[in-house]
């Protein structure tokens, strides 16, 4: 059962970010260059460099994010858009080293 939910997430990571991709006339990095039909795999893949760190003591709270690319941010936006529509996320004091 829990491999059949992976393989629904996995395919619908993929659909989505495909079709945003084609309906914003945008690319991603892929194996082989810019492709604007990426695979799941490439999609996560992007991300390994990314590290984000958060901090609560007391009630300072500290963020710091860094490996972020330009490509980073278009999934981002279109994962924010798509998954959490209506909400707003915003990341306190973070900053942003690429």
């Amino acid at each position: 059962m829990l491999t059949v939910v992976g393989v629904l997430v996995y395919s619908l990571i993929q659909r989505q970010v495909r079709l945003y991709l084609r309906t914003h006339d945008q690319q991603l990095p892929g194996n082989k260059g810019l492709t604007a039909t990426p695979t799941a795999a490439v999609v996560l893949a992007l991300f390994t460099q990314v590290a984000l760190v958060h901090l609560g003591i007391d009630e300072q709270e500290v963020t710091q994010l860094s490996g972020v690319q330009s490509h980073h941010l278009l999934v981002c936006d279109f994962t924010f858009r798509t998954l959490f529509v209506g909400s707003l996320m915003v990341f306190r004091g973070a900053s942003f080293q690429t």
